[in-house]
């Protein structure tokens, strides 16, 4: 049984503008983290710990002083995890919108003496990697992983990522929408990523192969964003997918990642104030507790 550290990130910064399509600015997902950990939730838990960061709103943020508020501000919560994480525990990062994904690898490649020790699976229908010149929103929760895994265009942030995670080293589990940009750097890199078509094809084959990949790595970081859930299972979410992924393709995910010895876990992109949030709020309890107890 896991001693979970949560890390409650209250946070919309990533969101300065309209994602392309959507007709709000995602208001209310950075109050996720407290629906989540509500009491009557809180007292099934065995053993944890809960630390808040709580992030300004994009739209009190001016444009002129954006980049060095957002460079500020997602260096202060990495140096929270560092400050506050205790042996023995298990980081878990709560948002807020994907983007504080960005703090909790920072804070993992900072404790983490060889960043090639490292594993990174994303489950989601964004792969959040574009570079801030090709970027149609210019959304810093589209662009947080790119600085993680590459050089990045705006020097503060890459100021922030003196050591990378390698590419290699990642997996996207999901049917992933794409910017050209983003497409382009998957190709070049050779990222891996499995769909739901051909997760259902070959479920074996790939169960295999993601046990392979998992079991190279001393440390193992899961970024689950619930958008890459179908709509019709997680509607309460920034942008409901299209065709995702069922509960029937994630709870056998769940369980193999969740039994590796060293693992840090996010999950995102829960939005309380939206339509089907009750469904939203348990399924993520309910991932949590299965973590616990893994």
């Amino acid at each position: 049984m896991k001693k979970i550290h949560f890390f409650k990130a209250k946070c919309r910064l990533g969101l300065q503008n309209k994602p392309i399509g959507q007709k709000d600015f995602n208001y209310g997902v950075e109050d996720a983290p407290d629906f989540i950990l509500a009491e009557d939730f809180l007292w099934q838990l065995a053993s944890y710990r809960i630390s808040t960061f709580v992030f300004p709103k994009p739209e009190d943020v001016s444009q002129d002083r954006f980049i060095p508020e957002l460079v500020r501000q997602y260096g202060d919560f990495r140096r929270l995890i560092e400050r506050n994480l205790g042996p023995g525990e298990t980081q878990v990062v709560l948002g807020g919108d994907h983007s504080v994904t960005f703090g909790a690898i920072t804070a993992l490649l900072a404790r983490v003496p060889n960043a090639n020790d490292i594993g990174y699976i994303q489950i989601d229908s964004h792969p959040d990697m574009n570079l801030y010149s090709e970027s149609a929103t210019k959304n810093w929760h589209g662009m947080y992983l790119r600085p993680i895994v590459d050089s990045f265009d705006i020097p503060e942030v890459e100021a922030l990522v003196p050591k990378k995670l390698a590419a290699k080293n990642t997996w996207f589990i999901g049917n992933l929408v794409m910017d050209p940009g983003e497409e382009k750097f998957f190709k070049k890199q050779n990222i891996r990523n499995i769909d739901r078509l051909h997760l259902l094809r070959d479920r074996i084959s790939f169960e295999r192969e993601l046990k392979e990949f998992v079991a190279n790595f001393k440390h193992l970081h899961v970024s689950f964003d619930v958008d890459g859930l179908d709509k019709t299972v997680v509607s309460a979410t920034g942008i409901p997918a299209e065709d995702g992924l069922r509960l029937d393709d994630v709870w056998p995910l769940f369980d193999n990642l969740f039994k590796h010895p060293n693992l840090s876990f996010d999950l995102v992109e829960v939005n309380p104030c939206k339509p089907g949030a009750a469904a939203a709020v348990k399924l993520a309890q309910d991932i949590l507790l299965m973590l616990q107890n893994s």
